[in-house]
């Protein structure tokens, strides 16, 4: 069942970062160790900042920096609670994420400096 939609934009002003991602997923949830924290099942939004790196030949790999002090540099946010998982839920996650992007992805950008470009490509895959 496909469960993630991924919108993929260009950073045009930052050499640390080329691209970010917005993307809706859905999460079992549960105990989170590395932060210490309980997360609910459900579908999220995430943002994240990354470079991808193009190596020639049709060769790329993707830089993530991870901050000591605050963790990844993304950030996430449960939109919708379920108890499963379904493609109906998931529709209704996916109408959210224009609206999303409008309320998290703009104000992220504007906070770190970073300015948006075009919309790269969209997918759709189960995660």
């Amino acid at each position: 069942m496909i469960n993630t939609c991924t919108r993929t934009f260009e950073i045009v002003n930052n050499d640390a970062y080329n691209r970010i991602d917005a993307k809706i997923y859905y999460d079992l949830g549960g105990v989170n160790y590395f932060f210490g924290t309980v997360e609910q099942r459900g579908y999220y939004f995430s943002i994240n900042p990354y470079r991808l790196i193009d190596h020639g030949n049709g060769i790329f790999s993707r830089e993530t920096i991870i901050s000591p002090t605050a963790g990844t540099t993304g950030e996430k946010t449960c939109i919708l609670p379920v108890t499963r998982q379904s493609k109906k839920r998931y529709e209704e996650a996916k109408a959210q994420l224009d609206e999303l992007i409008e309320r998290f992805l703009e104000p992220y950008c504007n906070e770190h400096g970073l300015v948006l470009g075009e919309m790269v490509k969209e997918v759709e895959r189960e995660r």
